[in-house]
C-alpha cells in the first residue's frame, strides 16, 4: 500500500495531515540549515531586498491560485446542489403525474420511483465515502 492510499484511505484526517505536514516542516528546516552553513551571512544580507520581493510575489501567486481553487469548489458545490433540488423535482414530479395512469401502471411507476429513491439515499450517497461508483441507479 503505498503513501497515496494510506493518506486517502486513512479514517483521520489527522493523521493523514501529519504524514504531510510534518516531513515537509522537517525538510524545511534542514535545508535552511544546510543553506545557513553553505552561505555566510554578509552575502545574504546583500539580497535582502530580492528575497523580500520574490516572497510577496510568492505570496500574491499563491493567494490567487487559493481564491480561484475556493471559486472552483463553491462552483461544483452550487452544481451539485442544483442538480440535486432539480432531480428531486423531476421526481416528485413523476410521482404526481403517475395519478393520472391507471391503477396497475401508477403503482407500478411510484414503486419505482420509491425504489429508485431508496436506492440513491442508501447506496449512492455513501458511495464516495467508499471511493467507489455505483452504477446500479441505471439499471432502476
Amino acid at each position: 500500500m503505498g503513501i497515496v492510499n494510506i493518506l486517502f484511505e486513512s479514517p483521520s484526517w489527522i493523521l493523514s495531515s501529519l504524514l504531510v505536514v510534518v516531513p515537509s516542516i522537517c525538510l524545511s528546516i534542514f535545508l535552511l540549515w544546510v543553506v545557513r552553513r553553505a552561505i555566510s551571512v554578509e552575502t545574504l544580507r546583500k539580497h535582502h531586498d530580492v528575497a523580500g520581493f520574490t516572497f510577496s510575489l510568492v505570496g500574491v501567486l499563491y493567494s490567487v491560485i487559493l481564491a480561484f481553487t475556493v471559486i472552483n469548489v463553491q462552483t461544483r458545490y452550487n452544481e451539485a446542489e442544483e442538480t440535486l433540488h432539480t432531480e428531486a423535482t423531476m421526481l416528485s414530479d413523476l410521482y404526481r403525474d403517475a395519478g393520472f395512469f391507471e391503477s396497475q401502471d401508477r403503482d407500478r411507476i411510484r414503486s419505482t420511483l420509491r425504489e429508485y429513491v431508496q436506492y440513491v439515499l442508501n447506496k449512492e450517497w455513501k458511495a464516495p465515502l467508499n471511493r467507489s461508483v455505483c452504477l446500479e441507479t441505471q439499471k432502476i
